[in-house]
């Protein structure tokens, strides 16, 4: 599953929420341009129709709509051991409270940055796969495309 990049990520709680889901989904939704937004549902087992409407959203608006599952799928994948760690979470969970380095001015490389990131769970990928193409399938990309980014983000790390 491809990370994020939107500027602006709404977490919806919704457990036994479908009265009020569309309402809220809709509102979040309704700029002119929301190309730039993210909804991200967390339904931890309504008993109603909460988790089909999320997945009808999901559909509705594919790149905008995503649900806490999908998140935690890819987390699991990645995961090392039997714990989620944080490292091991989306870049925008890892980032809270943690120091980011950078120069002595506080600026932060963010093309090295993300490098890094993606790098990350490309090697944590194949530790955990063992293949190439098992590797670049669990995350969503061709075995070329695999190598080519390891290469690049090795080249690119070690200046």
């Amino acid at each position: 599953m491809e990370q994020s990049s939107k500027t602006l990520t709404f977490v919806v709680p919704a457990y036994n929420m479908e009265t009020y889901l569309e309402r809220c989904v809709e509102s979040l939704l309704s700029a002119t341009d929301n190309s730039d937004i993210e909804v991200l549902i967390v339904d931890d087992g309504s008993s109603d129709s909460t988790p089909e409407l999320a997945d009808m959203y999901e559909r509705r608006w594919p790149g905008n709509v995503r649900e806490l599952k999908n998140v935690v799928e890819q987390a699991v994948i990645l995961s090392a051991g039997d714990e989620i760690q944080p490292s091991e979470l989306p870049i925008a969970c890892r980032f809270e409270g943690e120091s980011h380095g950078g120069d002595e001015t506080g600026r932060v490389n963010l093309k090295l940055e993300v490098a890094r990131f993606e790098y990350e769970y490309i090697c944590r990928a194949y530790e955990k796969y063992g293949t190439v193409r098992a590797a670049a399938a669990s995350l969503g990309m061709d075995s070329a495309t695999f190598v080519r980014k390891r290469r690049k983000f090795e080249e690119l790390l070690q200046k």
